[in-house]
């Protein structure tokens, strides 16, 4: 409301209809601009809200989905994929970034799978059990103490 009344008072034509369009969008847009972490390594980041304003008032046509806003949302992933909704694409490219990290490292989870990939704990399931059938990786332990790594 007061975003409107101070948009209009500088010769802006804003109604509430973008804003109510996309109320969890600009809502998450505000706590990410203003949202700090530093244990986890979370800064502030203005470039929903600025996407936001600036199809408001330039006529620009950014995508505005929720789920870019959220932290954990793993636009490296995204960015890959051909379309969003393309399930199969991002499970490959989840499996590439897998098998990268467990290059780097000793062994990986499923939490640190899920971290990384911005996937769901089934999903991270699905791609362990296709790497271990390929014979890529090797599992060991039981339930939610099961660790993965590279066969040697």
């Amino acid at each position: 409301m007061f975003t409107i009344k101070y948009l209009n008072s500088l010769g802006f034509d804003v109604n509430n209809e973008p804003f109510e369009k996309n109320s969890w969008y600009f809502r998450n847009a505000l706590v990410r601009a203003n949202y700090t972490n530093m244990n986890k390594g979370i800064y502030m980041n203005t470039e929903y809200l600025e996407k936001f304003f600036r199809n408001l008032l330039l006529g620009e046509s950014n995508e505005l989905r929720n789920r870019y806003c959220h932290i954990k949302y793993n636009e490296k992933v995204a960015i890959n994929t051909p379309k969003s909704s393309d399930k199969t694409a991002t499970k490959e490219k989840s499996s590439d970034i897998i098998l990268n990290y467990l290059k780097k490292n000793d062994s990986i989870n499923n939490s640190t799978a899920r971290e990384i990939t911005g996937l769901t704990a089934p999903a991270v399931r699905k791609i362990f059990k296709k790497l271990e059938a390929e014979g890529l990786i090797i599992g060991s332990g039981e339930n939610k103490n099961r660790t993965y790594s590279l066969k040697r």
